[in-house]
């Protein structure tokens, strides 16, 4: 592969990379940043595959650990169920239960 076509493809990984960085930036649900992150996680798989380098695979993997920290801030604003066992049922009369 000619050194031109690997700095050109480099650019592009970077530059997508930067478009989900944007992205990102507006997901409000957690499903939205995971398939984002994921969407990283394939970049770096990629670039390293490709051998666009180290910058391309630093790229990618900035972008999972951003997309990581966001999907932090989206959980720990989310409602958490009460857990715990549920009450036992008072027992009738009728039935003994």
């Amino acid at each position: 592969m000619s050194k031109a076509l690997v700095n050109v493809e480099k650019d592009t990984v970077i530059t997508n990379l930067s478009k989900c960085v944007e992205l990102l930036g507006k997901c409000t649900r957690v499903e939205e940043a995971k398939k984002l992150m994921d969407i990283g996680d394939v970049a770096k798989v990629w670039a390293e595959r490709q051998k666009l380098g180290v910058e391309a695979q630093n790229s990618a993997t900035e972008f999972v650990i951003r997309a990581e920290r966001h999907i932090g801030e989206l959980l720990k604003e989310t409602e958490r169920h009460q857990g715990g066992r549920p009450g036992k049922k008072p027992v009738t009369r009728r039935t003994g239960f």
